[in-house]
């Protein structure tokens, strides 16, 4: 008689979470897993890997330090390994590349038994009777199919780029999204007229790496819909705000309170790092001391309401948010910086039955971070209305696998520091 295997856990995606997730579960060999991953191997945002970049968290926000700093798979001990340890604490920057960080962490799966690249999750089904789901893949690569179960589930596949409503066209090679900046860099810099829509860190490293080709662009055009060109708040008290004490406090407040300061947040997580505000001002300055020899604008408060195809150019319209008047540009390409959202996979439709939703159609995401009555599901960086604005912060991505284990094991594995922060979030108890 053929004998089901049947795993403890099945993680769907391997990305940095689900990826530091299969990390701390080198520390329970009791736990029988398999993590599946659609693309062929572990990179983070390849588009967006400018040499020059860095994380906006520190080094030990890395897949492990923060729940075990004495495993061999921390940042540090990468680089011991490379014999980099010298150099990069010579360097006095805690703030990894982006591109060393990507090369750790494909160092950190390459490592790792039970990682699956080239599987495609395509359905999820639940056995009600067996107490346990069948996962169907298929491998985009060999084209073969197959199934394996699991008793428990972690949903990891990351966000994916959003495109704003106003951009009604169908794919063009002259549009592309800031996600697959370095795929089309040499095509958009062979146009040489480039408008860039968005706010956010991608956007200003994108403009600050365009601005190096100064010889090669006749025009350059930033468009914000934001009223300013903002910071991140990086100060120490804005830093205790991303920590488990406020993940706690936020989780338990009503859901109107959520929504309203979500909204009034946006400081503490799209804003730009200050030091690359800096060095895009002096760049500017430099620039204009010499001549600039191209057009160059930086707008802010423009909503971007229709682009459109005309000819060999495309046409943008612009809402002026503060005077309601409208502006209109003509540019040869468009990069749009216009950040990531959550989509529910497709593949979640034959157990949506089993899942836990809320008014808006979206995830009722528990304290655990499960989205079902019996903790068999749970969800990674799904948790932004429920847990927080920290929901796609690398270290605390680490704090939520420790509580994601913490239900698995049904025990305390990982003691939950409390008081991790000066500031008391909740009312005060004397």
């Amino acid at each position: 008689m053929h004998t089901i295997k049947v795993f403890d856990l099945i993680g769907i995606g391997i990305g940095p979470f689900n990826l530091s997730l299969a990390t701390l579960l080198q520390d329970h060999p009791g736990i029988e897993y398999l993590f599946l991953e659609q693309k062929e191997s572990f990179n983070w945002h390849p588009g967006l890997l400018l040499s020059w970049v860095r994380l906006q968290v520190p080094y030990f926000a890395d897949l492990i330090t923060l729940a075990n700093p004495q495993s061999p798979y921390t940042y540090i001990n990468y680089l011991h390994t490379q014999k980099r340890l010298f150099r990069f604490s010579a360097h006095e920057n805690i703030f990894p590349l982006r591109t060393e960080y990507n090369q750790y962490c494909r160092w950190v799966a390459k490592q790792l038994p039970g990682l699956l690249f080239s599987h495609r999750c395509e359905q999820i089904t639940y056995n009600a009777n067996a107490g346990y789901y069948t996962v169907q893949f298929g491998n985009p690569v060999t084209k073969e199919n197959g199934t394996f179960h699991a008793k428990q589930l972690v949903i990891g596949i990351g966000t994916q780029p959003y495109i704003p409503e106003s951009v009604q066209i169908a794919k063009h090679s002259n549009i592309i999204h800031s996600s697959d900046y370095l795929l089309h860099k040499h095509a958009l810099l062979a146009n040489g007229s480039i408008t860039l829509i968005g706010s956010g860190q991608s956007a200003a490293e994108i403009f600050y790496d365009l601005l190096q080709y100064e010889n090669l662009l006749h025009d350059l055009n930033w468009c914000t819909r934001s009223r300013q060109i903002a910071p991140m708040d990086y100060s120490r008290f804005a830093l205790e705000m991303a920590s488990p004490d406020y993940v706690d406090y936020f989780f338990n407040l009503p859901e109107k309170a959520k929504a309203e300061i979500l909204a009034s947040q946006a400081y503490l997580y799209k804003g730009i790092n200050r030091q690359l505000i800096e060095q895009i001002h002096d760049q500017l300055y430099i620039m204009d001391a010499q001549g600039g020899s191209f057009k160059l604008n930086i707008f802010t408060s423009l909503e971007l309401t229709a682009l459109q195809p005309a000819g060999k150019t495309l046409h943008l319209c612009f809402r002026h948010r503060d005077t309601g008047k409208s502006f209109t540009q003509t540019t040869g390409s468009v990069i749009l910086a216009t950040g990531y959202h959550y989509k529910i996979p497709s593949f979640l439709k034959s157990i949506s039955n089993r899942i836990n939703w809320n008014a808006n159609g979206w995830f009722n995401v528990q304290k655990q971070y499960a989205v079902d009555n019996d903790q068999t599901i749970f969800v990674q960086n799904a948790d932004l209305n429920s847990h927080g604005f920290n929901a796609a912060d690398l270290g605390l991505g680490v704090h939520r696998n420790m509580v994601i284990i913490n239900s698995l094991l049904k025990q305390d594995y990982y003691t939950i520091e409390q008081n991790t922060s000066f500031q008391k979030f909740g009312l005060p108890v004397l």
